[in-house]
């Protein structure tokens, strides 16, 4: 994987959690964590949920689920659905 594409998939996936959280986006970076971001408890991670799920076109594995605790971890779960 090249480092554009890298770095393409982190900024598409700290879009999608500041558009889903409704925060802007400078609040929200590849390090950005559950309860980092006053947004992001139960209800704004169920949000994440579904926009996650709307990025890549179905539904997310449950084991895939637990594994979603950043942007980082949600980055690579786009770059997994090739998204």
């Amino acid at each position: 994987m090249s480092a554009t594409l890298h770095e393409a998939v982190f900024e598409r996936a700290t879009i999608l959690v500041s558009e889903a959280l409704g925060v802007e986006l400078s609040a929200i970076s590849k390090d950005t964590g559950i309860g980092e971001v006053e947004a992001w408890d139960s209800i704004g991670h169920l949000r994440i949920i579904m926009a996650i799920e709307c990025e890549i076109g179905g539904e997310i594995k449950s084991e895939e689920l637990v594994e979603i605790m950043g942007v980082s971890d949600i980055a690579v779960l786009l770059e997994r659905y090739k998204c």
